[in-house]
């Protein structure tokens, strides 16, 4: 990997393009890993110990966002079934949510609503608001 971003840089340095590495390379990377962060945080932070069902999240998305996340939004169903294909994802969702409803497991409509929640309550609030230890 060192050998093909070092020649990525030296070429667009070389060739008298080094705002290509800026505005293609350095800031989608920065957006990418900012996202990439947003998602992490909305699987995992402030889910219960309890329950296999409760100790992860599904966050609803736009089928855009889905698609280029391959589905891993419907994560809560991706760590029940860990072997089923990335497409077939959004079927375990719908066939399971009785089951969930009857189990309080984390489903969010949205990242941006959950981020909205995480940033206001901090990390040593649950999203609901209720301090966690």
């Amino acid at each position: 990997m060192f050998g093909v971003y070092g020649g990525a840089i030296i070429t667009c340095i070389a060739s008298g393009h080094a705002a290509w590495l800026l505005w293609y390379w350095l800031i989608p990377a920065q957006l990418a890993t900012f996202l990439s962060n947003i998602r992490g945080i909305a699987e995992h932070l402030c889910t219960n110990r309890g329950s296999v069902v409760s100790r992860t999240r599904t966050t609803l998305s736009n089928p855009i966002v889905s698609f280029l996340m391959c589905n891993l939004n419907y994560h809560l169903e991706h760590h029940l079934f860990p072997g089923i294909p990335w497409y077939y994802l959004p079927k375990a969702h719908l066939i399971l949510r009785d089951v969930y409803r009857d189990n309080d497991a984390h489903i969010e409509r949205s990242y941006l609503k959950f981020a909205i929640r995480a940033f206001r309550y901090g990390p040593l609030r649950d999203i609901c608001g209720q301090i966690s230890v």
